[in-house]
């Protein structure tokens, strides 16, 4: 059985989010914000119905529950105490078309 780090990482492997730092390296501006909300939203699209059951599942299963609170807790709860993320990638679409 393999333990949570590696679950976490076999996932991360297989959706890596957007690498960061290379996109932060892109020298304008307008490009370079547009760039990582473009790889952003993507990695969220594509990871959201994982983290949809996650969320769920963690209310039934208090072992997932334990994992999850001991690497930072539900995403709406990081998203709480940064009150400038928007909690779904919904909002955070929103925001851009605005």
């Amino acid at each position: 059985m393999p333990t949570d780090k590696e679950v976490r990482i076999h996932w991360v492997t297989l959706h890596p989010p957007p690498n960061m730092g290379e996109l932060l390296a892109i020298a304008d501006p307008e490009d370079r914000l547009r760039q990582v909300l473009v790889g952003l939203d993507g990695w969220y699209r594509e990871t959201e119905p994982m983290a949809v059951n996650i969320e769920r599942d963690r209310l039934l299963l208090p072992a997932l529950n334990e994992v999850l609170n001991k690497t930072g807790g539900s995403l709406a709860t990081r998203c709480r105490r940064h009150p400038r993320i928007p909690p779904t990638t919904q909002a955070v679409v929103s925001e851009i078309r605005r």
